[in-house]
Parts: C-alpha cells; sequence; structure tokens
C-alpha cells in the first residue's frame, strides 16, 4: 500500500470551486435551524454559532491558500516549518488550559513540546519510514496534523482530571504518605482514575469505528474512488496510530502531573490547596 500525492488529488481535480459555493451554503442548513430555534427559545447561541461558522471558514481559506503555496514550490522547508508551528501551538494551548496554579506554565509547555514532539517522528517513521505513504510536504502536513490534533484534546483532558482528581483525594493521598507510601506507589494510586477517565472517549471512538459512520481518512479515500481494502487498510494505519498518540499523550500528562503533586520529599505540593481555594 503506497498511496501517492497525486493518487490522493485526482478525483478532485475537476470539481470547480464556484459551482460548490452553493453546496457549502446549503450545508449551513442544519445550523441556521439550530441559531432560529436558539433565537426562539431565548439560549443565546446565535451568536457563538456565528462566531464558530465564521472562524472555521476563515481558518480554512488560511490554510487552503497555504496549502496551495505548498503545492507550487518546493515546500520542504515549509512544512517542516508548518510542523513545528503545530507543536508549539499545541503546547501553547496545553499551557492556556491547564487549571490556573496547577504547576507551572514553563514546565507544562516542555513537556508538551517533548511529547508531541515524539508523537510527529514516530509517525513520519511509520508512515513514510515504512514506505505507506509516499513523502510529501501536504501529505506529511495531514498525517502530522492528525496526530497532534488527536492528541492535544487527550493532553488537556488528562491535565484536568489529575488536577480534580488530585482535589478530591488530597486527603488519602496525605493519609497513604503518612502510612510509609514511597513516591512511586503513591504516584500510582493517584494516576491511575485520570489516565483512565481521559482515556475513554478515544477507546470509545475506536471501539464503534465503523458501525455508526465512516471515519474520516477512510471516507475520502472512497470519495476519491480508492478501492475500499485499502481504504481499510490505510484508516487502521490511521486510527491506530491516533489511538497510540492518545494514549502516549494521556500516560505523559498524567504521570507529568502526578510528580508535581507529590513531591520528591513525601508531602503533597502545598499550592494544590491554594488552588482548591481559588476555585
Amino acid at each position: 500500500m503506497n498511496l501517492t500525492h497525486a493518487d490522493s488529488r485526482s478525483c478532485f481535480a475537476s470539481i470547480d470551486v464556484i459551482e460548490t459555493l452553493p453546496v457549502v451554503l446549503a450545508s449551513l442548513l442544519m445550523t441556521s435551524l439550530a441559531m432560529g430555534a436558539s433565537w426562539v427559545l431565548g439560549l443565546r447561541l446565535t451568536k457563538s454559532l456565528v462566531t464558530a461558522v465564521i472562524r472555521a471558514t476563515i481558518q480554512l481559506l488560511v490554510v487552503g491558500l497555504a496549502l496551495s503555496a505548498l503545492l507550487t514550490r518546493d515546500g520542504v522547508f515549509w512544512a517542516w516549518l508548518w510542523v513545528l508551528g503545530m507543536i508549539v501551538m499545541a503546547s501553547v494551548v496545553l499551557v492556556r488550559r491547564s487549571p490556573k496554579g496547577f504547576g507551572s506554565g514553563l514546565y507544562i509547555f516542555a513537556v508538551g513540546v517533548g511529547l508531541f514532539s515524539c508523537c510527529t517522528v514516530m509517525t513520519m517513521a511509520v508512515f513514510f519510514g515504512l514506505g505507506a505513504f509516499e513523502y510529501q510536504p501536504i501529505t506529511m502536513l495531514v498525517l502530522v496534523g492528525l496526530t497532534i490534533g488527536n492528541a492535544m484534546p487527550g493532553a488537556v483532558l488528562a491535565i484536568k482530571q489529575t488536577h480534580a482528581i488530585a482535589l478530591e483525594k488530597q486527603g488519602e493521598l496525605e493519609a497513604i504518605l503518612a502510612f510509609g507510601s514511597t513516591r512511586r506507589q503513591t504516584i500510582s494510586f493517584l494516576a491511575q482514575q485520570p489516565a483512565k477517565l481521559s482515556l475513554i472517549p478515544q477507546i470509545e471512538r475506536t471501539k464503534v469505528v465503523g458501525l455508526i459512520a465512516l471515519p474520516g481518512a477512510m471516507s475520502g479515500l472512497l470519495l476519491a474512488g480508492t478501492d475500499p481494502i485499502e481504504a481499510v487498510a490505510t484508516q487502521l494505519l490511521v486510527m491506530f496510530m491516533v489511538l497510540g498518540s492518545v494514549a502516549l499523550s494521556v500516560l505523559v500528562l498524567t504521570l507529568a502531573m502526578s510528580l508535581l503533586i507529590v513531591t520528591p520529599d513525601l508531602r503533597v505540593a502545598s499550592w494544590l490547596s491554594q488552588t482548591r481555594s481559588e476555585q
């Protein structure tokens, strides 16, 4: 199985952007109905929906223009720069979405950069090193974007779950430390529940893949006229890499934050009580 860049674009070459505009507008029908219902019921969701539509449109147009530039020139350098931007932006999001006062922003950022860089290297090694895809700037951006884009929400959820469980079990943590538990045992006790809870969404999505709706990569390949069996094989590659990246992200962030909570001198970090009082 070796999918080339030309193969992935061939079936879309005849699509006229102007002709698709009415279809794009028609696709907003359900969103418009939701806006109308929100207005009638006084739910005040219309502004949020409009903002989401406008923001997504602008962002995708900018991405489309950037990708067009990569197609018209030797875009290897710019593609790698883009990947670096993904890693940095995902790490910044981790910091911004972490509970206030929960660890150092620089610490979380550094963990995020290391984690997403590792995910990127493994993605490149599997997909390009083993010859599953032809190495192209666009292909690299798509695959790395899939990996980081799925890993980041899992990492954010892991941070929030670890914080919530630590607050809930602070008394228990102090008790088991007082009874002589080692730091490793205490961290293991703390990390189990947030890691499991953070992995549930991705595990459930993986369990029902293909039963309710066809996954994205497979759908795109089928629309492009690819043989169904080859599309399934490609989807399995992507799905397993995504599951692995999410699982790795959850485990790394849960462990990293647990190491902050249980100090080397076998105490529960004092700032944890301060975050409780601020909530």
